[in-house]
């Protein structure tokens, strides 16, 4: 319909009359037309073909209109929020095009706007809980603070802490003064208090949401608290996303005035509530409230209520029962709408990016990403990734646990699209196969690497007894690969997880020209330990980390601890070269050679 349409229609609802020069055809056309309008007070046009009255805009009013949904009602929200936000309250025939176009020339949507990031990681969808605050995500927004590291609100404050419904999306948000875990717990409780006990709490692995007191209140009311694993906020998408856009709408707020942001809070989280969802198609506050909430502007006298008029002399218990069912059909339409969106969002989310869908098992060997490597720095302190590391366990989409040789200690859970594949090289002469100490305390763990590849260490054949039977008792299986002299590597251990057979071992032949690396070394070979080990062996060189070779006799049922014997040459230890004599010793101090 055409603005004359509307002039017409209003003039026949007003005085009953026509325009000049329109036949008995037209007329009865706009008769038929007329009836889904209605002239309100103040002489408002309103369209009345749906359950709601929707106010008819004139092109004068065009941009007031906009700018109350976008701005003022809005707080900047996207398109999509902004056209259900008109749509349900407005009638005129370009709203979709209108509405994209007065976002496309928004300023401040334009100044604080971002791309939107790529990720290669597998899009998982979350199933919808059948009950409202059922399951809540959690999580933290901030530090605010202003050039010198203060409090950016005149209040005091320096977080936001943000709770999302998982199946209404509706927000909670409460600016804090740090995220210690009193605050922090002060706040659930108080949202507990409202709206009732969760069933699940979802979170990222953060000291404030995994103390004792959270732990507490968990356990005491049976509340299952889920961590999602470290530095993939992925997981925790639905919370990640609502703090991205609650930091949007506050910077589009508060213009000149920064210090008074936490003000502004409370408009935001209705703002946000009160609009369209493109997932549960939905408003939050309609699916907390079965119904929709009165904007400012409006006034009860043109809000049209979803309830018929017999519903009004029913009685109280009538009407709750009517009130079940709207929540029932809400519940099952909301599901398949989310159902809907999860589908076609993993679609076009697969589309556009390019999917890391390799798959990781038990005993593969990988690289994980550094992530507390600094921005510009390219020592080798600050690698992209560390490890390699073992696969040990699989704990469902994608995420894996990790074992760090090195400190005998189980690293993770980390999801895959932070690993590389290791590949070891037996023909590199140097091959760094040991994980980097820098990383500490990742997720909790230190993240240092192990090792799966040995590397050459200087030993002398003559420092083993120098007898010419050694060569044969290290290469007893008589496979080997000649290898350079020199190694950079003096904090090679063996792998308790891979054990001795089959491993890469290394000896050097009596006339110390050449080094060889040698392939499933087992019982009767010779293994060298580490100066740490605590030992006094007489002959060691100086260039040498590592003891004389001894002859390993015995190992245990998994390979993690052995027996050795001082049957090659002599030590200092009260053995005397006896050759029953023999130690246990964890493998992980063992060098095998």
């Amino acid at each position: 319909m055409e603005q004359d349409e509307f002039d017409d229609i209003f003039l026949y609802l007003k005085e009953n009359k026509y325009v000049d020069g329109k036949n008995d055809s037209e007329k009865r056309i706009l008769r038929r037309k007329a009836k889904n309008f209605l002239l309100g007070s103040h002489d408002n046009l309103y369209y009345t073909k749906d359950s709601r009255k929707k106010q008819v805009v004139t092109k004068e009013r065009l941009k007031s209109v906009l700018r109350l949904c976008h701005v003022d009602c809005g707080s900047h929200l996207g398109r999509d929020k902004t056209y259900h936000k008109v749509k349900e309250r407005y009638f005129w025939n370009t709203i979709t095009k209108d509405v994209g176009d007065y976002l496309k020339c928004c300023e401040e949507c334009q100044r604080n706007n971002k791309k939107t990031k790529t990720s290669v990681s597998e899009m998982t969808p979350v199933p919808v809980p059948e009950r409202v605050w059922e399951k809540i995500g959690i999580d933290l927004i901030g530090p605010f603070l202003n050039s010198k590291k203060k409090p950016l609100s005149a209040n005091g404050y320096r977080y936001v802490l943000t709770c999302v419904d998982y199946t209404s999306k509706w927000p909670e948000a409460f600016p804090i003064y740090s995220k210690s875990t009193a605050e922090v717990g002060s706040k659930l409780y108080s949202t507990i208090c409202r709206f009732g006990v969760m069933r699940e709490i979802v979170s990222d692995q953060g000291g404030e949401f995994n103390s004792k007191l959270i732990t507490y209140i968990c356990d005491t009311l049976k509340i299952k608290h889920i961590t999602t694993s470290p530095y993939h906020p992925q997981a925790n998408g639905m919370v990640e996303k609502f703090n991205q856009t609650l930091k949007g709408m506050i910077n589009k707020t508060i213009l000149d005035n920064s210090q008074d942001w936490d003000q502004h809070i409370e408009k935001c989280l209705f703002n946000y509530r009160t609009s369209y969802h493109h997932s549960t198609k939905f408003t939050p506050f309609y699916v907390m409230y079965l119904r929709q909430a009165v904007l400012p502007n409006e006034t009860l006298d043109n809000y049209v209520e979803n309830v018929g008029d017999e519903a009004v002399e029913n009685s109280a218990e009538n009407i709750i029962s009517n009130l079940e069912v709207v929540r029932q059909e809400v519940g099952e339409k909301l599901k398949q709408n989310v159902d809907k969106a999860q589908k076609r969002q993993k679609e076009a989310y697969d589309r556009r990016h390019n999917v890391d869908t390799k798959s990781y098992e038990i005993g593969q060997y990988v690289l994980l990403k550094n992530f507390r490597r600094k921005a510009g720095m390219a020592t080798i302190e600050q690698r992209k990734y560390i490890g390699p590391y073992k696969i040990i366990q699989y704990n469902g989409k994608g995420n894996f646990v990790l074992w760090n040789n090195e400190q005998s200690k189980t690293v993770g859970p980390h999801n895959q699209k932070n690993f590389k594949l290791w590949i070891s090289n037996p023909e590199s002469e140097n091959n760094d196969n040991t994980g980097d100490d820098e990383q500490d305390n990742q997720t909790g763990d230190d993240q240092t690497g192990n090792s799966t590849e040995q590397d050459e260490e200087d030993v002398d054949c003559e420092d083993a007894g120098g007898e010419d039977k050694d060569d044969s008792v290290f290469l007893t299986q008589n496979k080997f690969m000649e290898e350079n002299d020199e190694t950079t590597d003096d904090n090679a251990v063996a792998s308790s997880e891979q054990g001795l057979t089959p491993y890469d071992c290394y000896a050097r032949n009596s006339d110390s020209s050449k080094s060889y690396k040698i392939f499933n070394a087992g019982c009767g070979d010779g293994i060298v330990f580490k100066k740490s080990a605590g030992f006094t062996v007489s002959g060691t060189t100086a260039r040498s980390p590592y003891f004389k070779v001894f002859k390993l006799i015995e190992t245990d049922s998994d390979d993690t601890a052995v027996k050795y014997s001082c049957s090659f040459t002599t030590c200092n230890n009260t053995c005397d070269g006896v050759s029953n004599f023999y130690q246990t010793y964890h493998l992980l101090k063992i060098r095998i050679f």
